[in-house]
Parts: C-alpha cells; sequence; structure tokens
C-alpha cells in the first residue's frame, strides 16, 4: 500500500500544478520493486498497491464530482486499479519468464497505458507518464518516430533498470546498462532527426477569442445572460480584429443560439421563433421588436444575424464552435409552448468568412466519454436515461458523432494563398490516432494546422486539470509535425508550434477562468514536407507492447500456480515463506 501511495504521490508531483517532469520515470519505481517482493500472492500485492494509488487519482479527479457526484467514485477506482494490474501482472510475467525489470516493465507499463488511454471506454489518456516529457524537447524528441507512447517507454526502461539495480537478491547490471544505452541512442537519433527537420511553410496571424462562461451556466444558459455574454463576445472580436489576423478562432459551442446550420436558421425564420422579454441590452434595440403589452420581442435567429454583420464589418474569417441539427423542426403544444425537436444534433465547428456561413462544416467524430456519451451503455437509450437521472442530473447526452473529417481552407494573405486547417474538438487531441486521421490521410498529409476549440469549463476551479489538458495535447504537434491554434473557454487558450512547444498561451487577465484575447503567429510546415515517421505509421509501438502485454498475461495465466518455495529457475529468486514462530515452531539462528 505504501508503494501505491509512493507512486501516487510522485505522479501528482510530476503534473501541474507541480510540474516536476524528472519525477514521471521515478512513479514506476516503487511499482516495479514490489513487483518483485510479492512472491507467491501477486494478486494481494496489486490490490493493496491500487488501494494506496486511490488518494492520488481521489485528487487529479475531484473536478468530476460537479459532473456527475455519482460517477466520481468508479471513476477514481478504476483509475487506481491499473497501478495494480501493473504488479499482478509483472511479477506472474517475471516468475515466468525470469526475463529483468528493465525488459518487463516498459512492456507492462506502456501496454496497460495504451489499453486505458486508447481502448477501455473508448479511451481515457490523462496522466501517462511520458506526459510531462514534452517540456523538454531533447528527451520528447523520440514521439516523432514512436508517438508519446515510445517516450513513456524509454521512461519505464529507466524505471526498470532502477529496480534491477535495486532489487532483490542478485543485481542485474547488464541489463540495466543495456535498457539505459539503448535509452540513450534512440533520444540521440530522434533529436539528429528533429535537427534535419526544419520548418519552411508560411507564416500566418491568429487572434484567438478566450471566453469565460462557468460550466454552470452553460447547462442553464439564460436567454438574458446570452445576450450579455453576446457582447462581450462581440468586443472581444472586434479586439482581435484590430491587428487584422488571417484567422480568428472562438472555442467549442460557444455560439449561444440553437445551431449555426442552414437547416436549423431557416426552420427558425420559417417559425418566426421569437423570445419575450421585458428589458434587452440597448444594443439589441435595433435587432427587436415591441409587442402591445409592452414587451421586446427578439428573434431567436438574432445571433447568427449579428455574427453575420460582425465577421462582414471585420473581413476576417471566424472559426465558431456551434451545435448543429439535422431534421430540425418545432412543435407547439396545446398551451402554446414551442418545443425543438430533431432527428440528430452534432457538436460542430464552422466558418464564417465573407459575410456568409460556409455550409460545410466539422462535426465532432469521438465524442467525449461520461462528457457527451455514455460509453457502451449509450447503446440502449433507455439504459443511457437511467444512467444519466442517477449520475448526471440536468445534462443531455444528445449528441451523436461525426463521420466525415471535413477541413477547411482560408485565404492567408494577399497573394492568393490559402491554409489548410483540421477542427478537432474538445478532448479529441489527447487521443493518438484521432488527431492523426484529420491530418493525415493515405500516409499524406492533408491540413497544415490544427485548431483545436474546447470548453474547460467543466474543470471549475481545477486549473491543474486545463494545465494537464493542453499538455496532453501539445503532444499531437511534436507527433503529427504541424502547429496548433487553441481557443479554450475558462482557459488556457494557447499557440503551439510544431515541435510542440508553447508560443503563448493566456490571455490578458491572466491564462484561466477569465476572458480575453491570445494574437500571436505559427508557422506552418513546408508543403513538401513529408511529415514525420509517426504521423506515417501511426501508433504502432502502441499497439505492438499493447500485443505483447496480452501475450505475456495470457502465457501467465495459464501457469496453474506461481507458488513460493520452487528451486530457483531462470535467474529468478523464488520467495520462501519464513516459519511463523510461536508455540511448536521450528527456530532457526
Amino acid at each position: 500500500m505504501a508503494a501505491g501511495l509512493a507512486h501516487g504521490v510522485l505522479l501528482v508531483l510530476a503534473f501541474a500544478p507541480f510540474g516536476f517532469w524528472g519525477l514521471s520515470p521515478a512513479a514506476i519505481v516503487p511499482l516495479a520493486l514490489i513487483s518483485q517482493r510479492c512472491g507467491d500472492r501477486p494478486a494481494r500485492a496489486g490490490l493493496f498497491v491500487a488501494i494506496g494509488a486511490v488518494p492520488a487519482w481521489a485528487y487529479e479527479q475531484w473536478w468530476t464530482i460537479n459532473v456527475s457526484p455519482v460517477g466520481f467514485a468508479p471513476l477514481v477506482v478504476y483509475l487506481s486499479i491499473y497501478a495494480g494490474l501493473f504488479v499482478w501482472i509483472t511479477a506472474r510475467a517475471r516468475v515466468l519468464t525470469g526475463l529483468p525489470m528493465t525488459l518487463l516493465t516498459p512492456v507492462v507499463w506502456i501496454g496497460l497505458e495504451v489499453l486505458r488511454g486508447e481502448v477501455v471506454l473508448t479511451g481515457y489518456p490523462w496522466l501517462l507518464v511520458g506526459q510531462p516529457m514534452i517540456d523538454v524537447p531533447a528527451l520528447a524528441a523520440p514521439a516523432m518516430v514512436g508517438g508519446q507512447y515510445l517516450v513513456g517507454l524509454l521512461e519505464a526502461v529507466v524505471a526498470g533498470a532502477v529496480a534491477d539495480v535495486l532489487g532483490p537478491g542478485s543485481r542485474r547490471l547488464g541489463p540495466a546498462v543495456a535498457g539505459l544505452g539503448f535509452c540513450v541512442a534512440v533520444v540521440a537519433g530522434a533529436n539528429v532527426l528533429v535537427v534535419q527537420k526544419q520548418d519552411g511553410g508560411i507564416q500566418i496571424d491568429v487572434g484567438v477569442v478566450q471566453t469565460n462562461v462557468p460550466q454552470d451556466n452553460k447547462i442553464a444558459w439564460t436567454v438574458e445572460q446570452r445576450l450579455a455574454d453576446w457582447l462581450r463576445f462581440e468586443a472581444l472580436t472586434s479586439q482581435a480584429a484590430e491587428s487584422r489576423p488571417d484567422l480568428i478562432v472562438w472555442p467549442e459551442t460557444m455560439f449561444p443560439g440553437m445551431g449555426l446550420d442552414a437547416q436549423t436558421l431557416e426552420a427558425e425564420r420559417s417559425a418566426g421563433l421569437e423570445w419575450a422579454l421585458d428589458r434587452i441590452p440597448p444594443e439589441f434595440e435595433p435587432d427587436a421588436r415591441r409587442d402591445d403589452e409592452g414587451r421586446w420581442r427578439v428573434p431567436t435567429t438574432v445571433f447568427a444575424d449579428r455574427l453575420l454583420r460582425l465577421q462582414s464589418q471585420l473581413g476576417v474569417p471566424i472559426v465558431i464552435g456551434s451545435i448543429a441539427s439535422r431534421g430540425t423542426r418545432f412543435e407547439t403544444d396545446a398551451e402554446g409552448r414551442v418545443a425543438a425537436r430533431f432527428d440528430a444534433r452534432f457538436n460542430s465547428v464552422f466558418l464564417v468568412r465573407g459575410g456568409a456561413i460556409e455550409p460545410a462544416r466539422y462535426d465532432k467524430m469521438k465524442l467525449t466519454p461520461f462528457g457527451e456519451v455514455i460509453p457502451y451503455v449509450s447503446a440502449w437509450p433507455w439504459l443511457e436515461r437511467m444512467a444519466m437521472a442517477v449520475g448526471a442530473h440536468g445534462m443531455r447526452f444528445d449528441l451523436e458523432a461525426g463521420s466525415s473529417p471535413h477541413l477547411f481552407e482560408a485565404p492567408v494573405g494577399t497573394d492568393g494563398r490559402v491554409v489548410r486547417f483540421a477542427t478537432p474538438i474538445c478532448f479529441e487531441p489527447t487521443w493518438t490516432g484521432q488527431a492523426r486521421g484529420l491530418v493525415y490521410r493515405a500516409h499524406h498529409r492533408r491540413a497544415d494546422l490544427l485548431v483545436n476549440l474546447t470548453n474547460d469549463g467543466w474543470f471549475g476551479s481545477f486549473d491543474a486539470g486545463r494545465a494537464q489538458h493542453l499538455l496532453a495535447v501539445r503532444w499531437r504537434c511534436l507527433e503529427l509535425g504541424v502547429p496548433m491554434v487553441r481557443a479554450a473557454n475558462t482557459g488556457i487558450s494557447a499557440l503551439i508550434d510544431s515541435r510542440g512547444r508553447v508560443v503563448s498561451e493566456g490571455v490578458q487577465g491572466g491564462h484561466t477562468r477569465t476572458d480575453g484575447v491570445l494574437l500571436g503567429r505559427v508557422t506552418l510546415p513546408d508543403q513538401a514536407d513529408p511529415g514525420t515517421p509517426y504521423a506515417r505509421i501511426g501508433n504502432v509501438v502502441g499497439f505492438s507492447v499493447l500485443g505483447l502485454t496480452g501475450a505475456l498475461l495470457g502465457a501467465s495465466v495459464l501457469v496453474p500456480r506461481l507458488g513460493g518455495g520452487r528451486s530457483r529457475r531462470g535467474g529468478v529468486e523464488r520467495a520462501e515463506r519464513a516459519p511463523r514462530r510461536g508455540r511448536g515452531a521450528p527456530h532457526s539462528k
């Protein structure tokens, strides 16, 4: 249990808000040492290790209480289990194979990280051991070849080598030295690749509008609050346009109307939908009318109308996040209340330029687990409704996943150049395959820029979660060799170069829980650049290691009994259970 606690403490210290990146490989060492010492009871050792890891995961995930109070405890238990699984699998595999920890540790650890980050529950790639290394460019460089899981693998090799040196019985210095030499060679080779790869593309200026709408307000966004927020959005957008950027970006779902798709807007206009309000801001009076009772009647399309006027006046293309719908219609009940009905709804990105909304949009293709969809459960709507009533009161899981990786194009400068950009939404760029699928097709780069729109209001007052989210998405830039523009509601908005380095972040009022404008410049890759090796081959390293972990687990399970007291085989010491002292117990010196 102490080993599990030590592992959790070291992992927490490696990430924001502490940021001691050098402790990330050290977080594996206590678990590797316990794997050598648990004798014939690896399951019991794994259980107590998992219990010891609970406080760390409870601290890191406490923000989810605001999302789902009922789901918080199961999530913490689920995440803690992986530390125990590592001990159980590694201990059994060590007895079975006799392999040194320098080899076993990276295989089992990274295999489990890939399982958690990419497979189970559609993946939750949070606090992966290699992620803090993005702040050390020389050590993060191998990700250009094998992705972030290769960097984590090298860290786990180091942890395994430490276990081989400090472990019980004979010291296995040979494998430890060989493993460290392998790490040095991979890092050195990757840095040679970094030096050879140079950015030679065009530069574009961007303006990021960072909004500050708390998630509680977003769920129950009143019309009065939307009107007030919209005026602030307009002011920030005008401020961003003063420097004449090539592109202005808003965060995810910050359009406060029903939707920006043509079908929804047409349905609203055809139905003549209006809000009836006693008071409205003076700026909206030209867009509204008074009824016979003296109340203001504001058309529900007012935000779309004002957005088009604003963009036309500024002359800068605007990327904006909004809900989109298919089959939009409105029904009126016997009491005159209007209800909207949809065949499908999507979390989408639109491009507004030339005073018009481009008809083609990007619909989020991978929905956020437990934020937009309940993995597996959402396949049965009745079961999803029951689960939401218990654990996600007030939320609506009515979104569908998009099916097309649509790219946007916008003119840059005055010489006819065009920038191609993909727009992953929210958590999408934390998954290795999703961003790669948007940027590359058939091993060829189809986008020069990633534009990430996200709503990080979910983190509430836990600013460390916002920093960890930013940390995770930076790896996609290094892996794919493209920069990123990130617009985040409540922060942290940022500009990131193609090496995963933050060029600039935050706004004038601060980094988090404030609104403002971020201005800056990013350099696009040269059109002739073939891209990084990882971009062409994908997450081969991660899934190959996952396969090896599965093979080790399968082989160890087939062994009928991993008992103590056996003779030494394969250079691995078997733990002998000492006789208990007491009545009738033999004594020895």
